[in-house]
């Protein structure tokens, strides 16, 4: 849907608005031999230790491409609680990865409104991205390091493992109200199979609202170049780009457009090797002839 709204006259100015909406959804029918295929993922990162979580894009039929297969805990399968060690207090990673999300987003929305008075314009991009969701390697290092507010939701002290289960040995499971992890401070938040490897602790929704731009201009009156004989038209303009993103709560890591390739499907899977994302401020002037 592309919807431009005409010029709206408001004192001796004009608001005028254009609105684009993009629906857009697929789903795998078939691949060879009717197997999952991988398209990409943290084995293919430059710099990755041994303890970092297995995040890919994945193919499987019947669902969208792409999805994301990721490290997890083991759970309690009815109702997908974590399991926790009924002497320790500490969870641990599932054999098998699970499949999840979509990398694609379902829905995009652009809005731009502009506002004319005299040879002033102000004009004002954002778009809004939502239905999917997306894994930052950038979590897992900073947990590892300690700078995260993750690792100091607990401030550093023994807790109990949130909404978690214990294993009654005969296929069911207690919930766990008292039995605390064994060390909430380095031990926990960089062990591997307790939480620095454990992928979905780094999954979260991708929707974002994002200021994509500003763009401040001024046409010159036609009476201050009438003189010029070969200068038509004369105009300036400030522009501003990515100025402002606002994410959901689960996405503590930043811009969900970050991704580690930029060849191939995939996308999506972010690491701590990219540039982070960059305000930029500049000007232009226009002549005419």
């Amino acid at each position: 849907m592309d919807l431009g709204i005409a010029p709206y006259k408001i004192g001796r100015g004009g608001l005028s608005f254009k609105i684009n909406a993009t629906y857009n959804t697929n789903k795998v029918t078939k691949t060879p031999g009717g197997n999952p295929v991988i398209s990409g993922g943290t084995s293919n990162y430059i710099q990755i230790s041994r303890s970092s979580p297995v995040a890919n894009n994945i193919a499987v039929v019947g669902g969208p491409a792409y999805q994301f297969q990721l490290s997890d805990y083991v759970r309690d399968p009815a109702t997908g609680k974590v399991v926790v060690d009924a002497v320790t207090g500490n969870p641990s990673q599932a054999t098998d990865l699970v499949v999840m999300g979509r990398s694609i987003p379902l829905w995009v929305i652009g809005f731009t409104p502009k506002y004319t008075i005299g040879g002033f314009s102000v004009s004002v991009t954002f778009d809004y991205k939502t239905g999917h969701q997306f894994y930052s390697g950038l979590g897992s290092d900073m947990d590892f390091s300690g700078i995260s507010a993750r690792s100091a939701s607990y401030g550093r002290q023994r807790f109990v493992f949130p909404n978690s289960v214990i294993a009654n040995g005969d296929g069911t499971y207690r919930p766990n109200t008292n039995i605390q992890v064994q060390d909430g401070n380095y031990g926990f938040w960089t062990g591997a199979t307790t939480n620095s490897g454990i992928a979905t602790n780094y999954f979260a929704s991708a929707a974002a609202l994002r200021l994509r731009e500003v763009n401040i201009t001024y046409n010159l009156p036609n009476k201050w170049i009438a003189g010029a004989k070969f200068i038509k038209k004369v105009s300036f303009s400030l522009i501003g780009r990515n100025l402002l993103l606002v994410v959901p709560k689960s996405n503590q890591w930043g811009d969900p457009e970050f991704n580690y390739s930029s060849a191939g499907n995939t996308y999506g899977l972010g690491s701590a090797f990219q540039t982070p994302a960059s305000r930029l401020y500049g000007g232009s002037l226009n002549i005419t002839l």
